[in-house]
């Protein structure tokens, strides 16, 4: 009997403990989402090396959506050498699958949402097409054009 007592002690202690924690995460993100457009700048820099090209990014928010994780980004640019916003993007919003995302330990997305897309594209006279600004060149080792050719293929 005393088992059942002590196993019983135990699981409701556990369960406190959880509901602790799990309140604890959320208002830890409450304070903390919103201060993500602090990270825009390296949040850019890590993008324009990703890409090859400068990134800019005007707003970046986040929220809680259950228990998922709502990202916002408004007015991305990215510029080609000589073509200032050859891709612009009005609004991107995605959720962070969060459950999803700690099971499989990568991340899991829910929704994707891309408006107000715009696309300067540049077709040469062979009919190679590219984001306007950059060389079309077949040899290219650029880092910008493998970036492009990776969208564009």
């Amino acid at each position: 009997m005393w088992v059942i007592k002590r196993a019983l002690g135990l699981a409701y202690w556990v369960l406190v403990l959880v509901a602790v924690l799990l309140a604890t995460i959320v208002v830890a993100s409450k304070f903390l989402l919103p201060m993500v457009d602090n990270y825009r700048p390296q949040i850019e820099r890590n993008l324009s090396q990703l890409s090859g090209m400068p990134v800019h990014v005007e707003n970046i928010s986040a929220k809680l959506n259950g228990i998922n994780i709502m990202l916002a980004a408004a007015k991305i640019d990215v510029d080609t050498p000589q073509q200032k916003a050859a891709l612009s993007v009005e609004d991107l919003e995605f959720e962070l699958d969060l459950p999803r995302t700690l099971l499989t330990l990568s991340p899991q997305f829910k929704n994707f949402v891309v408006s107000g897309v715009d696309v300067a594209l540049y077709e040469d006279g062979n009919g190679k097409v590219s984001l306007a600004g950059l060389e079309v060149s077949p040899q290219s080792s650029n880092n910008t054009d493998v970036a492009v050719s990776r969208v564009l293929n």
